[in-house]
């Protein structure tokens, strides 16, 4: 029974590193600055027969750059999402190896304990 003032520190410390969040930034969602750029807005309340050589030009140009940032944002939102995945699972191992070795150690010092 003595040997489990030594496995008491090591749950509590498992349980403490549980609950730990990961350390990595959260970064806001926010629309790519190409998509709120206020003139490609206001080109796209307007009928595009009505659009000069240059409204022309800069709303296709802005389309493409707001299209291209969604796209790298969706990439970007669906690696973190497969990275804390993979967060998880090592987190999972280490404290299912920890407990493992904790009991280990009580079986091992109990054993020892006898002769």
């Amino acid at each position: 029974m003595s040997h489990l003032k030594f496995l008491i520190p090591v749950l509590l410390f498992l349980i403490v590193f549980s609950s730990c969040q990961s350390s990595k930034e959260i970064i806001r969602e926010e629309l790519p600055s190409a998509c709120t750029d206020e003139l490609f807005l206001t080109l796209q309340k307007r009928d595009s027969s009505t659009y000069t050589e240059f409204e022309k030009t800069y709303f296709i140009k802005k389309q493409t750059e707001c299209r291209d940032a969604l796209i790298k944002a969706a990439d970007k939102k669906e690696h973190d999402r497969k990275q804390q995945t993979g967060e998880k699972i090592v987190e999972y191992v280490l404290i299912a190896g920890a407990i493992f070795g904790a009991l280990v150690l009580v079986i091992v010092l109990g054993g020892l304990g006898k002769q």
